[in-house]
């Protein structure tokens, strides 16, 4: 192998090793969409993701920008999401705001972090902030 096809295997192996690394060991949960309220007000849609600092849940409000108003929201919809995709027995340990790896831009993510332990195992689970108002 020459040199040039040596720095090629090695970019695209380190790209896979990242990837691997920032799912965690984790599936991709998928994204769906939730009513919070019954169908009274906005319907919201929970990112594809795989709930890391690098790749956290970004929920969004579907057919227009988030309102301030929207946050109103925010822990409920984190908390329904959590009650799809948390394993049986575990316990909530912390949950803390959080600057996180994922990158949107030149601005610092912030991310809402849950912590979770239970069957011998500890799992945390990111959902990104800055697109709340």
């Amino acid at each position: 192998m020459n040199s040039v096809a040596r720095v090629c295997s090695l970019v695209i192996a380190s790209a896979l090793a990242r990837d691997a690394i920032a799912a965690d060991g984790r599936e991709l949960y998928p994204s769906f969409l939730v009513h919070p309220h019954a169908g009274a007000g906005p319907e919201f849609k929970f990112s594809e993701a795989y709930a890391t600092s690098a790749s956290p849940v970004v929920i969004t409000v579907v057919g227009r920008k988030m309102k301030k108003s929207d946050s109103k929201h925010r822990t409920s919809l984190q908390r329904h999401w959590l009650s799809v995709h948390l394993p049986e027995r575990m316990e909530i340990v912390m949950r803390e705001q959080v600057l996180c790896d994922f990158k949107t831009g030149n601005d610092a993510s912030r991310c809402d972090r849950y912590v979770f332990e239970g069957g011998g195992k500890t799992l945390d689970y990111y959902f990104y902030l800055n697109n709340w108002r």
